[in-house]
């Protein structure tokens, strides 16, 4: 695209001129290709995607890797306008969010790292910082999304129901309304009523759209 583009003049100070950015990464693969994406959220609570990328592996030095590759990107279309924006971006992550992998808590201490480096290469950030991060480290604040578990539990739960249906009906529970395989009365009812009435849950089939204009 264009490098010059008034978007990207603006970009960095659409970012938010607070320090308090959070750095958030997700991993999946899709026909045994691994991608990971990279979105940067200010602290006015708007997201922006900065990075869809292939991975080579999980580990954290090659998602490390592609997240330096995406910083030298918007570096080179800084350099179009005359700014270093991704150096100038990066130097006010604060706050990570990502799953529970080992790997992402090795790719946190690389990017706090990097978020140290760069900071003396920013003098347009040094009047922006806060006392605190004037100190010789800064230290991200690390969350992680809790997701995996809940959804191992659902199974876990899930499988339960379906053993004590069958018990108590003596293996044959009725049946009403769409049946799969495997899965209780009471998860078959849960499914159906998300579907019917849930934003997102079936865009085809779903009345979500008239239940929210009535």
């Amino acid at each position: 695209g264009n490098l010059a583009h008034p978007l990207i003049n603006e970009l960095p100070q659409t970012l938010g001129e607070n320090v308090g950015t959070t750095l958030s990464s997700d991993e999946a693969s899709t026909r045994g290709q691994k991608k990971i994406a990279f979105a940067l959220t200010d602290t006015n609570g708007s997201t922006f995607a900065v990075g869809l990328r292939e991975l080579k592996t999980k580990a954290a030095s090659d998602t490390y890797q592609v997240f330096c590759e995406v910083m030298d990107d918007l570096n080179a279309r800084g350099e179009a306008t005359e700014q270093p924006m991704g150096r100038k971006i990066f130097s006010k992550i604060r706050h990570t969010m990502s799953d529970k992998a080992p790997c992402e808590l090795k790719f946190n201490e690389l990017v706090e790292n990097l978020v140290n480096e760069i900071i003396p290469m920013i003098e347009e950030a040094a009047p922006e910082l806060e006392e605190a991060d004037l100190q010789p480290l800064i230290r991200l604040k690390n969350f992680f999304c809790s997701l995996h578990n809940l959804v191992h539990m659902a199974d876990v739960t899930a499988t339960q129901a379906y053993n004590a249906e069958k018990d108590h009906f003596e293996g044959k529970p009725p049946v009403e309304g769409f049946y799969k395989p495997g899965e209780s009365g009471g998860v078959r009812a849960v499914r159906n009523c998300c579907k019917a009435f849930a934003c997102g849950a079936d865009e085809k089939n779903g009345v979500f759209g008239k239940l929210w204009t009535y």
